[in-house]
Order: structure tokens, then C-alpha cells, then sequence
């Protein structure tokens, strides 16, 4: 019975297939503008961070981001890895952390209401989730010109990456790519400023004026065609 269903992406609408394509909407979710932040400026700090935001859940796996920064931790005693989030498995990954003696460099930080100023300060954002709809923590460290790395745990994240232009696409679940991946990062400050001013120019196009836009669009042909009927 619906005029219209909106969807988030193109994998979402062909889910849909059963209704007819005059009736299937593809709206992003908007992202506000951020400000205030130089890549020039966030580089010449010596000491570098990684950064991840989201639910302390399974599903984001966490533990596969704290294995791989381990990996790395004594080759490059610069980087730290910050994870913003509270959830069920907290536990599970101090646990991991102190098992790898890790904990002067992984700190979980817990529920952050604005984690903005923590973004702009970091130099490198990751997402290792096992499956994502529309990551919202991923577009917000875009917003803010971070480099990003992320597994293809979604048609969501391909869209905000155009499919791996604008950051790092990773095979979910497996470590070495992720931690090759990590390294090409921490070792190139050139890479870092140019994925970060990819994802910077990517994340324009979900800017909030342009979805509003698409929603008053959509809004105004729904009420126009009830008008008519």
C-alpha cells in the first residue's frame, strides 16, 4: 500500500524486487559538515593513533582490530589504538588486550556522546565489522578527512568508499589483510593525507543538504500525486 519505500542502498532495493521500481526510493543517510581540522596540522604530532568507534558487540570485531594493531605494536612503538564504545564483550577485549600486555597502548574509552575532538586528534580510522547496514562512525571519521580502513562487510560501506576509491576495503574476518593494510598506513604519511582527502570530497555528496534535498523532492511527489487523487 505504500507510495514509496525508502531504502538506504541499491543491495537494500533489489532486496525488494517484489515492488515495482517506480516505488523504490535510494536515500543515504545525511552526514552534518564538520570543520576545524588540517591534515597538515594533524600530521606533525609524532605520536600517532588509530581510532574506532562503535558497540562493544561481536559483530564489530574488535578483538580481529586489537590482534592486528598487535601485530604492529612493537614495530611501531609511535601508534596507540583508541576504541570508543561500551557494550557486552568489554570484558572479553581488556582481557585480550592485557593477555597481549598491551594495555599502555589499546584503550577502551567507553560511551563518548560526541567523540568529534577524539576523531580530528587521530590519524587513521577502522572498521572491522562482520556486517554493517550504513555505518554511520565510518562516515563521521570521513567527515573529518581521517584515511579509513574497513572490511566489505556491506553494500553500505562500499557506497560511502565508491567501492574502495575513497579508503581501504579489507575480506572480512581475515587479519593479515587487515594488518598489511595497517602498516601501508602507518608508514606512508603521504597515503594517510591523500585517502584522508578522498574520503573528505567522498562524504560531500551525503552531505545533509543534499539528502534533505532528496527528501523534500520525494515528500513534494507524494503529496502533489494525494492532491491529485
Amino acid at each position: 500500500r505504500a507510495k514509496k519505500l525508502i531504502v538506504l542502498t541499491k543491495e537494500f532495493a533489489d532486496f525488494y524486487q517484489f515492488m515495482p521500481k517506480e516505488q523504490m526510493v535510494i536515500i543515504p543517510n545525511p552526514i552534518e559538515g564538520s570543520s576545524g581540522f588540517s591534515w597538515d596540522i594533524r600530521e606533525k604530532n609524532n605520536n600517532k593513533r588509530v581510532i574506532s568507534v562503535g558497540r562493544l558487540v561481536a559483530s564489530k570485531r574488535h578483538d580481529l582490530l586489537i590482534r592486528a594493531f598487535a601485530q604492529l605494536a612493537e614495530k611501531y612503538p609511535n601508534w596507540t589504538l583508541i576504541i570508543l564504545g561500551e557494550g557486552e564483550v568489554r570484558s572479553v577485549l581488556q582481557e585480550l588486550i592485557n593477555s597481549l600486555q598491551l594495555t599502555d597502548r589499546i584503550q577502551l574509552a567507553g560511551l563518548i556522546e560526541n567523540p568529534y575532538d577524539d576523531l580530528v586528534e587521530s590519524h587513521l580510522f577502522v572498521l572491522s565489522s562482520s556486517y554493517e547496514g550504513f555505518p554511520m562512525a565510518l562516515a563521521e571519521a570521513m567527515s573529518v578527512g581521517l584515511p579509513v580502513i574497513t572490511t566489505d562487510c556491506s553494500s553500505g560501506v562500499r557506497e560511502l568508499l565508491d567501492e574502495g576509491r575513497a579508503g581501504i576495503l579489507v575480506p572480512v574476518g581475515q587479519i593479515e589483510p587487515l594488518v598489511r593494510a595497517m602498516e601501508a598506513m602507518f608508514v606512508d604519511e603521504k597515503m594517510r593525507i591523500t585517502y584522508g582527502q578522498l574520503a573528505y570530497q567522498r562524504i560531500q555528496l551525503f552531505h545533509i543538504d543534499k539528502i534533505l534535498w532528496l527528501w523534500e523532492k520525494l515528500l513534494d511527489e507524494v503529496i502533489n500525486r494525494k492532491r491529485v487523487l
